[in-house]
């Protein structure tokens, strides 16, 4: 997350439109196959289609990214927030890890 950080300062362009939307764009691709493989694994029944979770979980990510300044715990705060996205999303049970399938 530090890494981000000092790119804000080198390369801001990252983080201001158009650019950002393309990187979330493109997040948000890499995010959905996981997401639709999660939701199979754990039998989900999706509140949203996994298109539009992948989005708002690429868009809530890169904000966090851009906005956090380095003296906070962003990591914590990324991990956190993805994990209470899909799962609250997915409808999945609480206390589901959102890492690996379910264990029968």
């Amino acid at each position: 997350m530090n890494h981000f950080a000092e790119q804000r300062e080198l390369n801001g362009v990252f983080f201001k439109d158009p650019v950002r939307q393309i990187w979330i764009q493109s997040l948000a691709g890499l995010l959905e196959p996981k997401i639709v493989r999660l939701a199979r694994e754990w039998r989900a029944r999706p509140v949203l289609s996994t298109k539009l979770i992948s989005q708002l979980l690429a868009e809530m990510q890169v904000m966090l990214i851009s906005t956090v300044p380095k003296s906070e715990p962003s990591s914590e705060a990324l991990i956190a927030s993805s994990h209470a996205l899909l799962i609250a999303l997915l409808r999945l049970p609480a206390g589901t890890s959102t890492s690996g399938p379910p264990i029968s």
